[in-house]
This record gives C-alpha cells, structure tokens and sequence, in this order.
C-alpha cells in the first residue's frame, strides 16, 4: 500500500474515532445532567412539599384554636357544654373568617338557640 493510502485511512479511522468519541461523551454528559436535573428537581420538589405541609399545619392549627375559642367562650357563657348539634356544624367551618366573626358573635349573643340559628 501507498504512504498517501495508509494516511488516508489513518486519518478517516482519527475522525471516525474523534466522532464516536464525541457521541459516547455526549452520552455520558446527557446522562449525568439528567440524573442531576431529576436530583435538583427531587430536591426542590421535597423543599416545596415541606413548605406546603407546614403552611397547611398552621393554617390547621389557626382553626382549631379560634375553633377552640368559641367553643371556651359559649361554655363559659352559658354554663352549659356545648350541645353535639352545634359542637358538630363548627367542626365542618374551616375558614378563619368564620370564626372571627362566630367568636365576636359567641361573646355577645342571648342564647345557645341564638348562637346555633347563626350558624349556616
């Protein structure tokens, strides 16, 4: 074979080489920014999730003690435990607003009866 032949191969193998070589890389790069992308994004999702369960907690938390409030204060009022019908319709509020205005409401209103026809 020639000097110029032997080149030429040499020079295709080089390039088919670098080219391959060049793909296995990529390959191998892709692989590891996917893996580190789903970490990031596991890790992220874990911190939003977290975040959400605390935010959840509290706001849980907030509504079982103005729920708690009410409860107190009709009982102090008027002597009496709270009676299951309007104990039960409380426990199906979840909103703060409500038991804002059910706590005002629960210190100034004549009667349990009057209490329980505000109730929704």
């Amino acid at each position: 074979m020639t000097t110029t032949l032997l080149r030429e191969i040499a020079k295709h193998r080089i390039r088919r080489s670098k080219k391959r070589g060049m793909q296995i890389g990529e390959e191998r790069g892709e692989k590891r920014g996917e893996k580190r992308g789903i970490q990031i994004g596991e890790e992220r999702g874990m911190q939003i999730g977290e975040e959400r369960g605390m935010q959840i907690g509290e706001e849980r938390g907030a509504i079982r003690g103005k729920r708690e409030a009410v409860i107190r204060c009709l009982s102090i009022r008027f002597q009496n435990p709270i009676p299951h019908d309007i104990n039960e319709k409380l426990e199906s509020y979840s909103d703060l607003g409500v038991f804002d205005f059910l706590f005002q409401f629960a210190m100034t209103c004549e009667s349990l009866d009057d209490f329980r026809k505000r109730l929704i």
